[in-house]
């Protein structure tokens, strides 16, 4: 079988990394599933040889498929679409046995299609290794409009640990090891090996961020708390926000904090603020349970006079209303000992 990319319409980047995924095998065959209208015909006549119609009960999706989760609005939308125009493209699936076949490109239009009762939908045949398939589904999945930037991270991991040929846990340890030879902190030979330059390669290849930047900017991505990282994967939150929101280390405060985050739709500023507020009053419970156990109410109250004029409280009519009568009570407190 010829040789050819697995996509015509992606970045240039992204074919050179596509073409030099498949230059050792001369059986591999490319699909695309999202065909641009100036691919040459010579493609165009190979890919028709392919194209057959499938029952939609014979194609089973991959429980291995990286995209994890599907906006609803999203694919009501594209369920309307094909509904009223059809499936344009084909989705790309490999045979298995008793006439079935394994869904490999296509996910969306495949729910979309069970969405509005599609009995039949138009494929594209391949064969197709197992590596061959896991390597286009994740190069398919980084190339969406709403990638975000924890289902980036684990993607160009797993593209990595492909083709490393090794677990991605060490392709982690390996980065950060290439970060700290660069910083002269070691010196393992670690960026004149010939990992590092398949690194390199494909970094090149996406063209989106250098492995220097997702080192820095993306691995500690993995680092966060499971809730937080959930909530990015769904695309509730953007990474900037997480790396703040991560800061609140007991889960009941954080859980709570990320809804009003989602549900209020809370700028990078005021989740900077309400943290910072939020870290204030605990520090100030610490300090007064310290100070009342040590008798000291001198310091105590100092400490709460300077924590009411730092928060400014009077400026929330709120909390005011909440301070008024504190205020008026210590005041009665003060008048009754001058007398």
């Amino acid at each position: 079988m010829s040789k050819k990319l697995i996509t015509s319409s992606l970045s240039s980047g992204i074919d050179a990394l596509l073409e030099s995924n498949y230059n050792s095998s001369k059986k591999s065959k490319s699909a695309d599933n999202n065909l641009d209208s100036n691919q040459d015909s010579a493609d165009t006549k190979e890919n028709s040889q392919k194209l057959r119609t499938l029952s939609i009960e014979k194609i089973f999706p991959d429980k291995q498929q990286p995209r994890r989760y599907f906006d609803p609005e999203k694919l009501d939308k594209l369920a309307q679409s094909i509904q009223e125009q059809g499936i344009l493209e084909p989705l790309i699936v490999r045979p298995l046995t008793d006439d079935t076949y394994e869904l490999i490109c296509g996910d969306r239009r495949f729910k979309a299609a069970q969405k509005i009762g599609l009995k039949e939908v138009p494929v594209n045949v391949l064969f197709l290794d197992d590596n061959q398939v896991k390597e286009i589904r994740l190069i398919e999945n980084l190339q969406r409009e709403d990638l975000n930037a924890f289902e980036e991270t684990e993607g160009i991991l797993e593209l990595l640990a492909i083709k490393l040929e090794m677990p991605t846990d060490s392709v982690v340890s390996l980065l950060y090891k290439m970060a700290n030879e660069e910083k002269g902190n070691s010196n393992q030979n670690v960026l004149v090996s010939s990992k590092y330059q398949i690194i390199q390669n494909l970094f090149d290849a996406l063209g989106r961020l250098s492995w220097q930047s997702f080192v820095s900017s993306r691995l500690p991505l993995l680092k966060l708390f499971p809730d937080i990282q959930q909530a990015l994967r769904n695309g509730l939150i953007e990474y900037t926000k997480a790396k703040f929101i991560n800061k609140i280390k007991d889960q009941s405060q954080r859980v709570d904090f990320l809804e009003q985050v989602v549900s209020q739709n809370w700028s990078l500023r005021t989740i900077k603020e309400k943290i910072c507020a939020l870290n204030n009053t605990q520090a100030l419970a610490e300090e007064t349970q310290m100070s009342t156990e040590n008798g000291d109410y001198p310091k105590r109250v100092t400490s709460v006079l300077s924590q009411i004029k730092k928060l400014r409280l009077w400026s929330d009519p709120h909390k005011r209303s909440k301070l008024e009568p504190l205020i008026t009570q210590l005041e009665q407190l003060i008048a009754a000992n001058s007398a």
